[in-house]
């Protein structure tokens, strides 16, 4: 009789191995693919910072090159426009 309840709990143990196989097996596999994820995630959020990057330094100089020209033209048509902060240039 004792033998038989061995042998009913080796049953039981290997059952549970089983199973426990299966969700590690599981597990395996839906974090290989949440790591994927995140590799991709990450590609896009590099992605997104260069392009911010190339936003800050590209346009930043054109919009700082047209400003430039703007005074440059002002100083040649011998424009004098000067406005400090919190006033305007004479107009109500």
């Amino acid at each position: 009789m004792n033998s038989l309840s061995v042998g009913f709990k080796t049953l039981n143990i290997q059952k549970s191995a089983d199973d426990i196989s299966k969700v590690l097996g599981s597990v395996k596999s839906e974090f290989h693919k949440f790591g994927g994820i995140l590799a991709k995630t990450q590609r896009h959020l590099k992605n997104a910072s260069n392009n911010i990057d190339d936003l800050l330094t590209r346009r930043t100089s054109a919009i700082e090159r047209t400003l430039r020209q703007i005074e440059s033209d002002e100083d040649l048509l011998g424009l004098d426009v000067y406005i400090e902060d919190g006033e305007d240039d004479g107009q109500n």
